[in-house]
């Protein structure tokens, strides 16, 4: 349980409270309320693909 937490904290929340299941709820609102409450300073939080990094890190050869 712990670590599905862990992931929902790098997620927006993208649905109504209400679907989220009862007992889930409780347990965030007892031991992480503060993932409830919108978040910020994220910056971008589009994930970035292996070669889009290499490609960041690494110089262009020239051909």
């Amino acid at each position: 349980m712990a670590v599905y937490l862990e992931e929902c904290t790098a997620i927006k929340l993208q649905v109504p409270l209400d679907d989220i299941p009862r007992e889930v709820l409780k347990r965030v609102e007892k031991d992480h309320p503060e993932i409830l409450e919108v978040q910020s300073g994220w910056g971008n939080t589009i994930p970035k693909g292996t070669w889009e990094a290499y490609a960041e890190e690494v110089p262009a050869e020239d051909v």
